[in-house]
């Protein structure tokens, strides 16, 4: 949208205003970190959400949660058109960054793949295309936020660091 344009055009001017060598669009097209990248895969349903326990239940609150109703299919780029506007407004190196593997499974009701870790798995595989389909567009720097991984230790270990690696392969 125009006022979304406006957003990145001024985040850019912002940033470079200060100085920053390595630019972002402020992710001023997103309305949820993570939602910003699920919403451009097929086999989720935002239309009937339920209440999850995310994060450990480390908020002691239960969120509304899109459902995981089939076979993940990345349906088509979720951040390749921001980052090309953004790369019409500076010649700096620019970063995209997109949400872990496992914070990704952590914020999503999966109802098909049976476990968190086979769901970020997954997605891991998803995000990977993501990331390279942003790199062949001008990407120089992809940054995978994982909170989760401050949460979850011992699924970190025994499969958080597979599946963000498998993410940036």
């Amino acid at each position: 949208s125009e006022g979304q344009d406006d957003a990145v055009r001024l985040a850019v001017d912002d940033q470079q205003g200060a100085g920053l060598s390595i630019l972002t669009d402020g992710e001023q097209r997103r309305r949820h970190y993570i939602w910003g990248f699920c919403e451009g895969l097929d086999g989720i349903d935002y239309s009937h959400m339920v209440k999850i326990q995310t994060r450990g239940n480390r908020y002691g609150v239960l969120v509304d949660a899109a459902r995981v109703v089939g076979p993940l299919r990345r349906a088509r780029p979720s951040m390749v058109s921001a980052l090309q506007f953004l790369r019409r407004h500076t010649d700096k190196p620019v970063k995209v960054t997109l949400p872990g593997p496992m914070t990704t499974a952590d914020t999503l009701a999966d109802e098909h793949y049976g476990s968190r870790r086979a769901l970020a798995m997954e997605i891991a595989r998803l995000l990977n295309e993501e990331a390279c389909e942003l790199a062949e567009n001008g990407c120089d720097i992809v940054q995978f936020d994982e909170p989760c991984f401050n949460i979850y230790l011992d699924e970190v270990e025994e499969w958080g660091i597979a599946a963000l690696e498998r993410a940036a392969q």
